[in-house]
């Protein structure tokens, strides 16, 4: 029982660091789309 629940925290903890790591790749991509521009006149 006390592993499992373990296994379910850390389940968690990977799962929320992939979102962050996806959060993180969108705000780059939203900055890269929205300065790109002004450097390409």
């Amino acid at each position: 029982m006390n592993s499992e629940l373990l296994l379910k925290v850390i389940q968690r903890e990977e799962r929320a660091d992939r979102i962050k790591a996806f959060l993180v790749f969108l705000v780059a991509a939203f900055h890269l789309a929205r300065v790109t521009p002004y450097f390409s006149a």
